[in-house]
């Protein structure tokens, strides 16, 4: 039986579950601008050397991989050569994330893969939906 001026979804939703998916972020991550600051030239080595910019962001994350649904493919050296894509999660508030921001892994729990810690990753997509818990990041590797 239907119930007349019921919602489907009650206000105030998505909000009392973020809680609850929040608890699955498994990884710690911290996400800053690409490039740097102080760019120089060692005469030693023959490269321009920076300091990256610090991170702006820093909290929980979950990193899946989307296997074959997101890969990139660019020539390099006459090389085909396939970035495979990252869904990573963050929590809700996570503000001010751009395309291109560089997010690197920090460190993982116990069930997590260890061979996570230290990778980096770029932002190539910020999906926004109508009832998201999460911030969800689509990424490539560096």
């Amino acid at each position: 039986m239907p119930r007349p001026n019921t919602p489907v979804i009650p206000p105030g939703w998505a909000q009392r579950h973020r809680p609850v998916v929040d608890k699955t972020l498994g990884a710690h991550c911290t996400i800053r601008k690409p490039g740097g600051t102080g760019r120089g030239f060692d005469a030693a080595t023959g490269a321009t050397t920076s300091t990256p910019y610090p991170p702006y962001l820093s909290g929980a994350c979950r990193v899946q991989n989307l296997a074959s649904r997101a890969k990139d493919t660019a020539n390099a050296a006459d090389q085909v050569v396939t970035a495979l894509g990252y869904q990573i999660s963050l929590t809700f508030d996570a503000a001010g994330i751009a395309v291109g921001d560089l997010l690197r892994i920090d460190a993982v729990d116990d069930n997590s893969d260890p061979a996570m810690v230290n990778r980096e990753f770029t932002v190539r997509s910020i999906p926004t939906g109508s009832l998201h818990w999460q911030r969800v990041l689509i990424c490539t590797d560096v």
